[in-house]
């Protein structure tokens, strides 16, 4: 029988947020078994670290799981506020696991908002269940889910009464009726997990893991909550970490706030003193583009550059495209109108923020901390981290990473893997001649060496820095190649993008294949076993559903390398969790794509070099890597107290610095 396991026990509680959202009371807990039984219990004002252990005696269960359906967001925030030792139990989210199910290669764009995806097959669990049909999801809200996948109405206003009362700290009187309702908000989760867990059941099982392939192919139905579980506690681990905050500078803060205007004007006349015209500052207070003006300097920079036939244009406006991503695409170059617009751009919103109250990113900052406490680490369809960008100073403009600063005694630091996707694919394809170019003097000139664009003798005979100077023009050009041919870009789009003749553009697709022939025949293979497994999964259980003959194929191309990544980020941080848990000395703050960011006691080089070996160690541990091959780990990027310090380029630290100390001319 396909039944969900008798240790389950939905929770779910009601609590209070500050006015950074942070939980400041929790009012009560609540939770159901699957024999009916209802535990309430009205906590507002206190503190209850061993109500967990209080639920289990009460519904007489042992080592319970407990399932609820927005852990990250609520349950582990509420129990941990009330004192609970998430680590110590093990539970289930719904919410994750109905996104997850959600995270499918098919070529509908809107395949995520529109709905769950469902299977059909002839695994026990399907069979058991005469078929899984459950209606499309539109919502992942418990309500969504309970009318979609259960056909149960959920009394939604009721719902938003007694939250308005807990949001408006209304209680007193009310307390029996909240209970009432919370409870009530258990009563569908286990049937709901039931329902999903077989849905996740049979998309696992025969799935394709390009980590460990095989792994799922004889998986029991049991089997299945012990990864959910483990996701849970990779969300919780990642929680943990986001709760903790980051040092900035309130000083820095406060300069910041009181310039942001007069910088952003600043800005504007300096961008319209070489592109006269192009933005205005209207009655709001905000900065306004000249539309006309704008789309003109970006056709005449897209003519010089020979791109008018590739650069895309908006799908609503049918003017050329001026998004961030499309432009930072096309235009690396500090010095041209695409690179200037979209900085000003960026810095715009920003600055905007900061000077409006309501809308501001630094409404997040207290006790010299700014508090961002979700990292999501199963948030994309690839399972990367999703941060929230208004929360997370490093999704904002690289110039206002400046506020943060270390205690006096106290260095931050950040380590990241070097070209991480690059030695990824080495070891995903086995191939050994991609490991030997990620080995050389530098990838992208390797490439061009291969490709006879640069002479064996200076190839063999220069040092790097001589290179890279001397094959500059080079070196770019091959970069945006072997990124565009890596992501599955095509001659026709590679032709355009570059500049190129067709022909020339096919024989470079065609050299590169060659170069990489074990990578390019891994590649060749994805879509037909996109084609005939009903999932691409990771060891931890995260799943992406195949769309039988309707893939995106470049979706299926990068996922094996993309997912990869964010599986090698969860591993270290439990590794570096335990790490820290037996003495060592590093407190890690954040985590950032394929990055590292942490504390350490002032001059620890010790403690930095063991961070930075146990991210190569665990690297070519999770991919398997043959013996002799080995993950880079980068140079440690320090902050030091006092420091104003910024990634990859100095003009933001100097943007950083003009912003602090603005002065009206």
């Amino acid at each position: 029988m396909c039944k969900i396991s008798d240790r389950m026990i939905a929770i779910d509680t009601e609590y209070h947020c500050d006015d950074m959202g942070k939980i400041d009371n929790v009012y009560c807990v609540c939770t159901s078994d699957n024999k009916g039984s209802h535990f309430k219990k009205w906590t507002s004002g206190s503190k209850d670290a061993d109500i967990l252990t209080e639920i289990a005696g009460f519904h007489g269960i042992e080592n319970p799981i407990f399932v609820c359906h927005a852990f990250d967001k609520a349950e582990r925030r509420a129990l941990k506020f009330l004192g609970v030792e998430n680590r110590e139990h093990d539970y289930i989210c719904t919410w994750h696991l109905a996104k997850m199910l959600q995270n499918s290669f098919s070529k509908r764009s809107d395949r995520i908002k529109a709905k769950a995806v469902t299977y059909e097959s002839d695994t026990e669990a399907a069979l058991e269940s005469s078929t899984i049909k459950a209606k499309a999801a539109r919502s992942l809200s418990y309500a969504g889910l309970c009318k979609s996948l259960l056909e149960v109405d959920i009394d939604t206003e009721h719902k938003e009464e007694m939250r308005k009362l807990c949001i408006l700290n209304l209680t007193r009187g009310n307390e029996q009726q909240i209970m009432d309702y919370c409870a009530d908000d258990t009563k569908y989760l286990l049937p709901l997990l039931e329902i999903l867990s077989k849905q996740y059941y049979a998309a696992l099982k025969g799935s394709f893991c390009p980590l460990r392939p095989g792994l799922f192919d004889s998986i029991t139905f049991g089997d299945c909550f012990d990864y959910l579980v483990k996701q849970a506690s990779n969300i919780n681990l990642f929680g943990e970490i986001a709760d903790k905050g980051l040092p900035v500078d309130m000083k820095r803060v406060a300069k910041v706030k009181r310039n942001a205007l007069k910088y952003r004007e600043q800005m504007k006349a300096d961008f319209n003193a070489k592109y006269p015209e192009s933005f205005i500052t209207k009655k709001d207070g905000l900065l306004h583009e000249n539309t006309v003006k704008t789309q003109a300097y970006l056709s005449e920079l897209l003519k010089a550059k020979g791109l008018s036939n590739s650069y895309p244009k908006s799908d609503k406006t049918g003017k050329w495209s001026m998004s961030s991503d499309t432009l930072k695409d096309y235009f690396r170059d500090q010095d041209n109108f695409g690179e200037h617009y979209r900085l000003l751009n960026k810095m715009t919103r920003l600055l905007n923020g900061v000077s409006k109250q309501s809308d501001s990113p630094f409404n997040y900052i207290a006790d010299d901390k700014l508090w961002y406490e979700s990292l999501q680490p199963y948030g994309t369809i690839t399972s990367r981290c999703t941060p929230s960008t208004k929360r997370f100073v490093f999704g904002w403009h690289k110039s206002l990473y400046g506020i943060m600063n270390p205690k006096p005694g106290k260095w931050l630091v950040e380590l990241d893997f070097g070209s991480e996707e690059t030695f990824v694919q080495c070891c995903i394809c086995q191939d050994s001649v991609y490991n030997d170019i990620y080995n050389s003097k530098d990838i992208y000139l390797a490439f061009a060496n291969k490709m006879r664009l640069i002479p064996d003798e200076d190839w063999n005979n220069l040092p790097k820095g001589e290179l890279k100077e001397k094959y500059s023009d080079v070196r770019k050009r091959i970069k945006s190649l072997v990124l565009g041919l890596s992501y599955g870009m095509g001659a026709e789009k590679l032709a355009k993008r570059l500049g190129l003749s067709q022909q020339l553009a096919e024989g470079y697709c065609e050299m590169f294949s060659k170069i990489l022939h074990r990578s390019t025949q891994y590649k060749s293979r994805l879509g037909d076993l996109a084609n005939h497994r009903r999932a691409f999964s990771l060891p931890d259980g995260f799943i992406c559903a195949t769309a039988k003959g309707n893939n995106n194929t470049t979706t299926v191309g990068n996922w094996p390398f993309q997912s990869a990544g964010g599986s090698i980020l969860r591993v270290l941080v439990r590794e570096l969790d335990k790490r820290i848990q037996a003495g060592l000395k590093a407190n890690v703050l954040a985590t950032i794509h394929d990055a590292i960011f942490f504390e350490v006691d002032e001059g620890d080089m010790g403690t930095i070099n063991t961070v930075a070996e146990i991210m190569r160690t665990t690297a070519n541990k999770v991919l398997h890597a043959p013996k002799g091959w080995s993950m880079k780990v980068g140079e440690a990027d320090v902050i030091k107290h006092g420091d104003i310090w910024c990634t990859d380029n100095q003009t933001f630290v100097e943007q950083f610095k003009a912003l602090l100390n603005y002065q009206s001319k």
